[in-house]
């Protein structure tokens, strides 16, 4: 079974338009950056296509924290949902920034009391839930501890009743090959060109891969593409994760509104 993140996306879209129209998301960004860039495309487009007012809010690098708080504090009464745009410059304090944004509009889920998971961590939820994968008492691998990707998705499978076990790039190759080889599940975000090979893995094995790079120029995951002839679900980069990242903010946008 490989993952269509690129259908679930739309079919995403199709539920939450009849509710969004209307709704604002203003989105803060600092520097001139074109990764930053292209996330940002993405959400524009998908902002349009289920009519959200998209408001971009842009700093020269050089601006103070002091003053990007200010700003965004200053838009909270107007705003359905708020996002800063990472990364930040060095000379800011990345959480303290996040953590100006109220938890009921932080719809990126970065705020340390966000209401909301991060869109990595939401679209990790949809999946199991879409393809019923038993998470309580299973043996979990998640590689990778970032803010965006390890962390969240730990907590989450944790409180699903999975037996985590989280580790980032410092373990030896030994010391991965054997925690993969005795997991059920592995969620991978550590951002390392084909980390994951079909030799370190045993059959039936579910993997769900949200870690993204390059290698001579085209997108590539954690997870080795030869993985899906032993893995019973394979949510594979390109196409599997990434497209629906963009999808789960705005549902986090909009049922926000809706529960509110």
């Amino acid at each position: 079974m490989i993952i269509d993140g690129r259908q679930i996306a739309k079919d995403i879209q199709s539920e939450l338009i009849d509710n969004a129209a209307g709704l604002s998301l203003h989105i803060f960004i600092v520097g001139e950056d074109p990764v930053i860039e292209s996330f940002v495309k993405y959400k524009k487009i998908f902002a349009e296509k289920i009519n959200v007012q998209f408001v971009e809010h842009r700093f020269s690098d050089d601006i103070t924290e002091a003053e990007l708080i200010h700003i965004i504090r200053g838009v909270i009464s107007e705003a359905d949902g708020i996002v800063v745009q990472l990364p930040l410059p060095l000379h800011m304090d990345t959480q303290r920034v996040l953590d100006s944004v109220p938890s009921n509009l932080d719809v990126d889920g970065l705020a340390t009391s966000s209401a909301y998971l991060t869109p990595v961590a939401g679209a990790i939820k949809e999946i199991i839930n879409l393809e019923k994968i038993i998470v309580s008492g299973k043996k979990v691998l998640v590689v990778g501890e970032g803010k965006l990707v390890g962390k969240p998705v730990a907590k989450l499978l944790a409180e699903m009743e999975a037996e985590v076990t989280s580790i980032d790039n410092s373990v030896s190759k030994e010391e991965l090959i054997e925690l993969c080889r005795n997991s059920d599940i592995i969620v991978s975000g550590a951002g390392v060109p084909n980390l994951i090979t079909k030799d370190m893995l045993k059959e039936g094995v579910v993997l769900l891969d949200a870690g993204t790079s390059t290698q001579a120029g085209n997108l590539v995951g954690d997870i080795a593409m030869e993985c899906e002839e032993l893995a019973s679900i394979f949510s594979r980069t390109p196409g599997g994760i990434g497209p629906m990242t963009v999808a789960i903010l705005f549902k986090n946008l909009v049922t926000g509104t809706v529960t509110r």
